[in-house]
């Protein structure tokens, strides 16, 4: 991935999130927008990454049918848990609000990434943003 400086220079220039760059080095920029700061949704989660999420009195406590139902979606190798799909509607039906297997699949459902990555730029470096000021 190359670096799209327009892109850099809005960013260090606007500091659209507010982030403070104007009062930073160059090092500091380019470590803050390094930082993994920003969430952005999983379209996805493997069969194991969702049973390694279950507790297992919470899994006890369903039915037969919804143990089938949980059982099924974690032996399937990749799972679409994107909103609408089934997947995510038998999951979020089985484990109701406040359950702990509930959270912990919603916390999966997010992936950790940087400024750089949510704006499509590599990592970056001092370099970098000695360039665009």
């Amino acid at each position: 991935m190359g670096i799209d400086y327009i892109v850099l220079a809005a960013e260090v220039t606007n500091d659209p999130l507010g982030l403070g760059y104007a009062g930073m080095s160059n090092a500091q920029v380019a470590t803050s927008l390094n930082a993994l700061t920003r969430t952005k949704p999983r379209p996805a989660l493997t069969g194991a990454a969702i049973f390694n999420a279950l507790v297992p009195a919470e899994y006890e406590a369903l039915t037969a049918t919804e143990q089938d139902r949980v059982r099924w979606i974690t032996d399937v190798g990749e799972v679409d848990i994107s909103t609408g799909t089934n997947a995510r509607a038998i999951l979020l039906a089985a484990f109701g609000a406040g359950t702990t297997t509930r959270s912990n699949i919603a916390a999966l459902t997010q992936e950790a990434i940087s400024r750089a990555t949510e704006l499509e730029l590599p990592v970056l470096n001092h370099g970098h943003i000695a360039q665009v000021r």
